[in-house]
């Protein structure tokens, strides 16, 4: 599919990759990717390379992408609100007193993923982790680049003005 061909096969956390502007597609930000990720039933911090080997996943990566860019538009334009069993509703009261729960009951964790605020309904979204070997068949970089395995939340690489470094977690 489409989406396989621009997910990097590496160890970069799937929602960094929607966040990138270069990557996947242009335009989606913080919510419109924790609203994919949550329909497409893929927790954010799974691994890129994961996900392009899986058929099934990027499989419902593009269609919930595709779904959530067209019924926001349409429900914009027909000057309609955003359904209440959207994951959108009900990321903002993080901390604000407010159960974080989705209506069906799903309970909302909130974890820090490409340096941002995520919302991660628990027990829905299923986190894709590479083998060593699925990761290096998806790999086509230069040979005798080691085995890579896929880096946990606090330790992504993070940008700042001072150039990019490596979170200790």
């Amino acid at each position: 599919s489409w989406i396989a061909s621009t997910l990097p096969s590496s160890q970069v956390s799937i929602k960094s990759v929607l966040l990138d502007q270069e990557r996947v597609v242009c335009g989606v930000g913080n919510w419109v990717a924790d609203e994919v990720l949550f329909r497409a039933l893929i927790h954010p911090d799974s691994c890129s390379g994961a996900i392009a080997a899986s058929t099934a996943a990027c499989a419902a990566l593009a269609s919930a992408l595709s779904s959530v860019v067209t019924e926001t538009v349409h429900l914009l334009v027909m000057g309609e609100k955003i359904p209440d069993t959207w994951l959108f509703h009900h990321r903002w009261f993080k901390g604000r007193g407010r159960a974080l729960s989705m209506p069906d009951g799903g309970r909302i964790v909130f974890l820090t993923i490409a340096g941002r605020s995520t919302a991660v309904v628990e027990g829905v979204q299923k986190k894709y982790k590479s083998s060593v070997s699925a990761l290096d068949k998806a790999d086509k970089g230069p040979p005798g680049r080691g085995k890579k395995k896929c880096l946990t939340t606090k330790q992504h690489s993070t940008k700042s003005s001072r150039g990019t470094r490596k979170v200790k977690g």
